[in-house]
């Protein structure tokens, strides 16, 4: 079992994934709306919302950005620092999918990575070796996302990389209380 990070996430998550629930009832026919491939299907999910579809986290997890300690989502439509435009199937996902990563791809993101997200979080980077796992997913306007996802026998963490992938903070992928 995951280690279970201590936060105040019930209400925290709840209110984020309110925000954002929506139907994907008129998604166009070229959307992909599910994620498949274990265990990233356990903890990430696709969302429609007003905002167009976004990759959020699933009812049993969420994604906590450390030290803000804030849920994290990952959303088709990409904005900087204008306001969203309301459109909830303008901005989707055309193709997403789950791999495992290994050998030199493990090697260079796990020497990337690691020691920023585990920093960010005020632990050691563990000594055992994570499986990592990419969530490649494209939007409708040829925009590229890539999430990691770091499996440690204790604890889950990942990082996300919009275009080009440079050493970010992480977030957790906690198990929300029941």
């Amino acid at each position: 079992m995951k280690k279970i990070i201590k936060l105040s996430l019930t209400g925290l998550l709840l209110s984020a994934a309110q925000a954002f629930a929506g139907t994907c009832d008129n998604a166009p026919k070229s959307s992909v709306t599910e994620i498949t491939g274990a265990p990233i299907e356990q903890w990430a999910k696709v969302e429609c919302s007003k905002y167009g579809h976004i990759i959020t986290f699933t009812e049993n997890y969420g994604f906590v950005l450390i030290p803000e300690r804030r849920p994290i989502i990952y959303p088709a439509q990409l904005v900087s620092n204008e306001k969203p435009s309301l459109g909830p199937d303008e901005y989707y996902f055309t193709s997403i999918s789950v791999d495992e990563l290994s050998g030199s791809a493990n090697e260079f993101l796990h020497g990337l990575h690691q020691k920023n997200i585990f920093g960010s979080i005020g632990q050691d980077v563990p000594k055992a070796k994570p499986k990592i796992w990419e969530l490649s997913a494209t939007t409708n306007e040829n925009k590229e996302l890539a999430l990691y996802f770091y499996e440690y026998p204790d604890i889950v963490v990942g990082t996300s990389c919009w275009e080009s992938c440079a050493p970010t903070k992480g977030f957790v992928v906690a198990r929300k209380p029941k």
